[in-house]
């Protein structure tokens, strides 16, 4: 959220995230750079597609044998040799986004906890909690973690070598 507040003032952008040591607020009339929600990045990660990757199904889940509709857009544990790898070596999804399945999770805004019953517009996830969700599945990950459905969860203060961001604008 820090990096997002600096990248936001460094375009003279105003930033969105109001942080006061562990309390962080999110001003969403602002423009500056902030994390996607999740329902945000699933819908970017979809790209109006429906089948588990945006290649299609899945046929594999471990990391002994190649993932046929995964190989092509994403680093995982059959095909990242041990390490993440630099963002755009993959194919993009049908909206032009690369690496929205494997290599890094990507940080999401929401708080981890159940979805809300019931059809809705711009959720954003539980009030209170500790935990933040994280999709997109990372580079020592099996291919069904890597889905555009699976949600992964972890303590912001946690350091981890399978996370990363994907900043986001609000449309001015």
């Amino acid at each position: 959220m820090a990096y997002c507040n600096a990248l936001s003032e460094l375009e003279e952008l105003e930033p969105v995230y109001e942080v006061h040591g562990d309390d962080v607020t999110w001003d969403q009339t602002q423009e500056g750079y902030r994390l996607p929600t999740e329902a945000e990045w699933e819908y970017a990660c979809r790209a109006g597609n429906s089948a588990a990757f945006y290649r299609g199904g899945i046929s594999n889940t471990g990391c002994d044998l190649m993932e046929p509709n995964l190989d092509p857009i994403g680093w995982y544990c059959g095909n990242a040799l041990g390490r993440p790898h630099p963002a755009g070596e993959k194919l993009p999804n049908a909206w032009g986004l690369y690496d929205m399945s494997g290599n890094t999770y990507a940080w999401c805004w929401d708080r981890f906890g159940n979805y809300s019953p019931g059809p809705q517009i711009g959720p954003t996830g539980p009030e209170s909690g500790t935990r933040r969700a994280a999709r997109g599945g990372a580079w020592i990950r099996q291919p069904q973690f890597c889905r555009w459905a699976f949600r992964f969860t972890t303590d912001p203060i946690i350091r981890n070598v399978a996370l990363g961001l994907r900043p986001a604008r609000s449309a001015p």
